[in-house]
Formats: C-alpha cells, sequence, structure tokens
C-alpha cells in the first residue's frame, strides 16, 4: 500500500509551510487532513484570536477552558466589543420585569466574561481591547479600568481603543514588561498619564496615539519609535514644540517618527533633526484644506 505524502515530509518542513498561511478557513481545513498536519494547524489556528462579538467569546472560552492546550497556544487576542453588548440600565426606581432585570445584569456579566478569557490564556502576550463607544451603567467603566489592572500575564504588546471612558492607568502601573503601547481615543483621560511615576513601563520601546499629549510617556522610557496616527488627527503648530520636548527626553534614542501636522513650515525638519538628532526615518503627513487643492 502506498505510502501517504503527507507523512513523507519532515515535520519542521510542514510547520513551515503552514505558518505561511494566514487564511481561518485553510487552517481550519488542514485541521482536518491527519493529526500531523491538524496539530500544526491547531497551533497556527489559535496562535492569534479575533473575537468581535459576544457569541464568538463565549464559544472560545468555552473551547479553551475545555482543551487548555489551546489556552497555551494563544499568543495575540483581539477583543471589539460592541455597543450592544453594554447596554441594559433600570432604574432602581422602576417595577422591572425578570426580563428588565436579565438585561441590566448583562454588561457586569460580560465584563467578567472577557477577563476570565484573559485570564485563561496562559501564554498571552499581545492585547488588543476596543470598548464601546458609550456604557449604559457608569459602574462598567470602572469595574473595567479595575480588571485590567489585575491582569498577571506578562504583556509586551497593549493596544487600547478606549473611546474616552476607562481609565489605562491601572494597566500602565502594573504591566512592566509592555515593549509597545497603543493608546487611542483617550484624550479626555490622557492628563492622568502626566501623573504615572518615572519606574513605570520601563521596557517601552513603541508609542503610538491619536492625540500629541502621549509624548509625556517619552520621558526617562527608551522609546525607539512615535507615532501619531488617526484619520482626524494632526498635530497643532503650537503643541509641536511641546511634543518634541517630551521626545528629547526620552532614553531611546528615538529613531522613527510619524506625524500628522496641521500645517509645517520650512524650519519643521530642522526643529525635529535638533531635537532628535538620532532619527533615521521621519514620516510627515500634512493636513491641507479642500480649498487649497482646487
Amino acid at each position: 500500500m502506498a505510502t501517504p505524502a503527507t507523512i513523507l515530509l519532515p515535520f519542521d518542513v510542514w510547520h513551515n509551510i503552514v505558518l505561511l498561511i494566514e487564511d481561518q478557513a485553510d487552517l481550519i481545513q488542514l485541521c482536518l487532513i491527519n493529526s500531523n498536519i491538524g496539530a500544526i494547524a491547531t497551533k497556527c489556528l489559535y496562535r492569534a484570536v479575533n473575537l468581535s462579538s459576544l457569541l464568538n467569546i463565549v464559544h472560545f472560552y468555552r473551547a479553551v477552558v475545555k482543551h487548555p492546550f489551546l489556552a497555551s497556544q494563544t499568543v495575540a487576542l483581539s477583543l471589539r466589543l460592541g455597543n450592544h453588548d453594554f447596554q441594559g440600565k433600570v432604574s432602581e426606581y422602576d417595577t422591572c420585569s425578570p426580563d428588565q432585570v436579565s438585561q441590566a445584569a448583562r454588561p457586569s456579566a460580560y465584563l467578567r466574561l472577557m477577563f476570565r478569557l484573559i485570564h485563561v490564556l496562559v501564554g498571552l502576550k499581545t492585547l488588543h481591547l476596543a470598548t464601546p463607544h458609550s456604557f449604559s451603567q457608569p459602574r462598567i467603566p470602572i469595574s473595567f479600568s479595575v480588571n485590567l489592572g489585575r491582569i498577571k500575564r506578562p504583556l509586551s504588546s497593549f493596544t487600547f481603543h478606549a473611546h474616552g471612558q476607562p481609565s489605562v492607568l491601572p494597566i500602565l502601573l502594573t504591566q512592566t514588561s509592555l515593549e509597545e503601547l497603543c493608546l487611542h481615543g483617550m484624550e479626555n483621560v490622557l492628563e492622568e498619564l502626566r501623573i504615572l511615576p518615572p519606574n513605570c513601563l520601563p521596557r517601552l520601546r513603541f508609542l503610538e496615539s491619536d492625540v500629541s499629549m502621549a509624548s509625556v510617556l517619552a520621558r526617562d522610557r527608551p522609546i525607539q519609535a512615535f507615532s501619531i496616527v488617526g484619520s482626524l488627527t494632526s498635530v497643532e503648530p503650537a503643541r509641536l514644540s511641546s511634543c518634541l520636548d517630551h521626545l528629547q527626553m526620552s532614553t531611546g534614542p528615538i529613531q522613527r517618527i510619524d506625524l500628522s501636522l496641521k500645517k509645517t513650515d520650512c524650519n519643521i525638519f530642522s526643529d525635529i533633526s535638533t531635537a532628535l538628532p538620532d532619527i533615521v526615518a521621519l514620516c510627515l503627513d500634512i493636513w491641507l484644506p479642500l480649498v487649497s487643492l482646487i
């Protein structure tokens, strides 16, 4: 009987081949071929997980609890929470039906489920969280921030789209191994970054945000790359000098800068090169009014 072609190749060769496959549907099909290739494909399938609905979070949580091996394979997790997942409010003066009580309890239950999932993933290194635009219960953002500070896994990368509500301070105070930090939609809470102790985030190398005030985190930290991104983001000329002052205090040295500017002048390049003499890559996105293009 002929030997199946799938076992003629060394394990390492199959591993390198499967690593080239990015489509999840293809990885799922590979899991069904045989136990050898299936084991490789399963690791790749669970290595980076992107969940954007409550139902997917529930299914994934059940899978990793039932199979701890899968939990150990997940290195990167992205959770994008919708507004409908955290809506539910009942006045204490109302006569509540059972359905209303159940609806009011859902946001807290969803929050507990999300952080239980994070705690189960023992190999987690990269975390991406996007919160809803609004919370129906004022205590939910507070609870969200507190639980962020209780994450025990040492993360190397953290991305947070907060939409201006939960505080990011608790996780910045507890995650000492962070090397990459991306903060978006936090213009209302970034003032708290000024009170962050200098000994926090001692390994921070890459910093990204959609507001220039985030540059304060570069002071006394080994930042090597700084980026201000966002479709509606641009640095006012008056704030550029303050931004460069903060970046200049990095122990990096900073070698890459990505900035979106409201407008510029002939001194912009000399100002940046003077403040950051070690820079080797500079990307400037200069905003122009539509009338100037006509």
